[in-house]
């Protein structure tokens, strides 16, 4: 599935966080608003997922996939 329609159709189902796709092209939800930290994204309570359970399609500039999730 593409970003998009993980935002439509999962993203608004889950617990509150961000998403963001790492240079590798691995997806990761985070409780706190990361930041880029070399070629990954890193928050600072450390709390994140990888998201491998779910097939997104990688974006082509993962420095720009950073998005809010959940309500």
């Amino acid at each position: 599935m593409t970003i998009d329609e993980f935002m439509t159709d999962i993203a608004p189902k889950m617990r509150p966080g961000w998403v963001a796709m790492e240079d590798g092209g691995r997806w990761c939800w985070f409780a706190s608003k990361p930041t880029m930290v070399g070629c990954i994204w890193m928050s600072l309570d450390l709390s994140f997922s990888h998201l491998s359970s779910f097939d997104i399609a990688p974006v082509e500039d993962w420095t720009q996939s950073l998005r809010k999730v959940g309500k």
